[in-house]
């Protein structure tokens, strides 16, 4: 799995350097989506589960979960896109084609991960940056990182945003 990742990071076109904050007020430079990873699974650090959407709903507003990877589900493999300069990307369900977002666009910790129609809108981007030997994932909007809500190990488990403290259901790994 570790030169997997390492592919993934390549091809994200990632350094090694700690990730850094964008300034709330900051806007990208749009430039036109590059599809970089096509058919990633998304997997958690903590449980060692894949990030899917519940049901294989293809419903604006179905929940982002955490579920036992079987490596074929399409609701488990997520198309990476360059956004905003480069600097952040769309994350596409290759199952429904609908990007991952903050409900509402909120700011609050605990706010759940789901999935919309894929706009050009600041909660539809995120950053994804090498932290330690695994990533990090924060949304453009609100700058708090994707996690598995309460560490949890169970499957159908929510993913959502919390304030970056890197802990373990922090951590991610794009498998190729």
């Amino acid at each position: 799995m570790r030169k997997a990742w390492l592919a993934a990071v390549a091809a994200l076109g990632l350094s090694m350097a700690p990730p850094v904050a964008v300034p709330a007020g900051a806007s990208p430079v749009p430039v036109p989506a590059e599809a970089l990873i096509d058919g990633v699974e998304i997997l958690n650090r903590a449980s060692g589960k894949c990030l899917e959407i519940a049901d294989s709903s293809h419903a604006n507003g179905a929940r982002a979960q955490q579920w036992l990877c079987d490596g074929s589900a399409t609701t488990m493999r997520w198309r990476v896109e360059r956004q905003g300069g480069g600097k952040t990307f769309r994350i596409v369900n290759v199952n429904s084609g609908k990007c991952l977002e903050i409900a509402d666009g909120s700011y609050e910790d605990g706010a759940r991960a789901q999935q919309w129609e894929c706009k050009d809108l600041p909660v539809m981007r995120w950053y994804v940056e090498p932290r330690d030997d695994a990533l990090v994932i924060y949304n453009e909007e609100t700058l708090r990182c994707l996690e598995i809500a309460d560490s949890s190990l169970a499957d159908g488990a929510r993913a959502q945003q919390w304030a970056c403290d890197y802990r373990a259901a922090q951590l991610w790994d794009l498998v190729v």
